[in-house]
């Protein structure tokens, strides 16, 4: 099973209905986010650690390490951007 971040049960997850729809959405925005982030990074630990294992070395095996680790960067920044962008409109 892959990991998650938020848990299946989280508020996030299974937020009220009697909830905003804008509520709803920014809930699922953040949820998806950080779970994208942590099912980047587990996906690039595995990569590079094939790679490292792997004899042979092939540049071309770092492409999805690439791929991941940009995830990885635009999950976070899209999660922080929620937060923040939220947080002072709460203000």
């Amino acid at each position: 099973m892959t990991e998650i971040f938020i848990h299946r049960d989280s508020i996030l997850k299974n937020p009220p209905s009697d909830l905003p729809l804008a509520n709803i959405i920014l809930f699922d925005a953040i949820s998806y986010a950080a779970d994208t982030a942590v099912i980047a990074y587990v996906r690039l630990r595995t990569s590079l650690g094939e790679f490292v294992a792997t004899e042979k070395k092939d540049l071309l095996q770092l492409y999805p390490c690439y791929l991941d680790a940009w995830a990885i960067v635009d999950s976070i920044d899209k999660l922080l951007a929620l937060i923040n962008k939220n947080t002072k409109e709460m203000q």
